[in-house]
């Protein structure tokens, strides 16, 4: 009689993974599906992209700079081809939380100067890493006199005082700031969703959202 129970509690061992086995393979087959049919509707209807959008936006941020430091590019060409994407897309993606477009024209124009100015000066080599790249921030970063909410409601309106210290220092490295991109509420979840800004859309998929928390 003593050997039985030990042979039962095998067998049930058993019949647990046999079952665990199976379930797994039932996901798995569901999640094959699922996958295959954004697959289908991914090559039917492809990303949403910019139409007409220059290649170079396609390159690294070291090969833009570059690009801009040794006169191939300039800074208001990419900005100015960076914000006509972001116009093109953004009705769709909702990605942006806020957009300063204008400033960020001007400032291109100015980084425009300062590289002609180097070159005569022969002090390219000395202008900051990214001078002249757009680039769009985190909703989270403080930046002056716009919304940094954090994605939460009741922060809803709270306006910069400053530029917080990592705001400073992307635009140190040479970054030219065309906007903050949406976030997930307090970035502290996997999607892009929050009650300030709504939801962000993949591009790959408009049904689904971006993971987060930087997911505009």
């Amino acid at each position: 009689r003593g050997p039985v129970l030990p042979a039962m509690a095998k067998r049930s061992v058993a019949l647990r993974r046999a079952a665990a086995v199976a379930a797994g393979g039932a996901l798995a087959v569901m999640a094959a599906r699922r996958v295959a049919r954004w697959l289908d509707r991914y090559r039917s209807t492809g990303p949403i992209v910019a139409p007409e959008a220059p290649e170079f936006l396609t390159w690294s941020a070291c090969r833009l700079a570059s690009a801009i430091r040794s006169r191939e590019l300039r800074s208001s060409e990419v900005v100015e081809a960076a914000i006509r994407a972001l116009e093109a897309t953004n009705a769709a993606l909702n990605a942006l939380a806020w957009e300063r477009f204008g400033e960020a024209r001007r400032e291109a124009q100015g980084a425009d100067e300062r590289v002609e100015e180097a070159a005569r000066a022969g002090t390219l080599d000395a202008l900051p890493e990214f001078f002249g790249l757009p680039i769009v921030l985190k909703e989270a970063f403080e930046y002056t006199g716009k919304q940094y909410s954090q994605g939460l409601l009741a922060r809803k309106g709270t306006l910069g005082a400053r530029k917080g210290p990592v705001v400073r220092r992307i635009e140190e490295a040479g970054f030219i700031v065309v906007g903050t991109g949406n976030i997930s509420e307090a970035t502290m979840w996997m999607e892009t969703y929050n009650c300030v800004y709504g939801r962000s859309n993949s591009p790959f998929d408009l049904s689904c959202t971006p993971g987060g928390s930087s997911g505009g």
